[in-house]
């Protein structure tokens, strides 16, 4: 058996489309794939149940992201997630991008101080430090940092909290386009993303 959570009841009426035919779906496909956060499921041959959160979306029955936090039910104590920030589990959030300046990339570095709400929503992001060669581009990587941090969703809890993090732009000639972006968590503290060389 399995089960797809999703953050939107509009996302969860969608109809799978069946030989290509979407009529009657209330919302685009790629939208209604960004909306899955979480996906339940249960063996009963083999009595085993999972639960995986899926921060930015996932094709049910097509695999996860590598963002995927898998959880054995019933969960260990104490039960901590893959990604998280102060025992708090991120819950979604939007993909990162690696923006181009004048159709190029450069690596910079923007530090962020940010607030978690008690409902979980990211909210007063601002920009601590930006720094980037040439400097104009510390905008670019600023506006693109600063729209992926107010986009994050952590778990609820009983106070709100503070906190800083850095996200790093490293252009990385391992890469090529059909890779994409690649990143490395180190949370609390630091995101890494990679991108290739243009």
């Amino acid at each position: 058996m399995f089960i797809a959570i999703f953050s939107s009841r509009k996302a969860a009426s969608w109809k799978f489309p069946v030989n290509g035919d979407p009529e009657g779906n209330p919302l685009p496909a790629d939208s209604f794939f960004s909306q899955p956060h979480a996906q339940y499921s249960f063996d009963a041959a083999g009595n085993e149940q999972a639960l995986v959160m899926e921060p930015v979306g996932a094709v049910p029955l097509m695999g996860h992201t590598p963002y995927a936090t898998r959880i054995e039910l019933p969960p260990p104590v104490p039960l901590h997630c893959r990604l998280e920030i102060n025992n708090r589990c991120l819950i979604s959030m939007q993909d990162f991008i690696y923006p181009a300046a004048s159709g190029k990339r450069q690596p910079g570095r923007v530090t962020m101080a940010a607030r978690i709400a008690r409902g979980g929503q990211v909210s007063h992001v601002r920009v601590i430090k930006a720094e980037s060669s040439p400097e104009s581009y510390a905008g670019t990587l600023s506006r693109a940092a600063t729209e992926n941090l107010a986009s994050w969703r952590l778990e609820s809890a009983a106070h709100q909290q503070a906190f800083q993090i850095t996200f790093s732009y490293v252009v990385d000639n391992a890469l090529h386009h059909v890779d994409g972006t690649k990143v490395d968590w180190a949370l609390p503290s630091e995101v890494t993303i990679k991108g290739p060389p243009d």
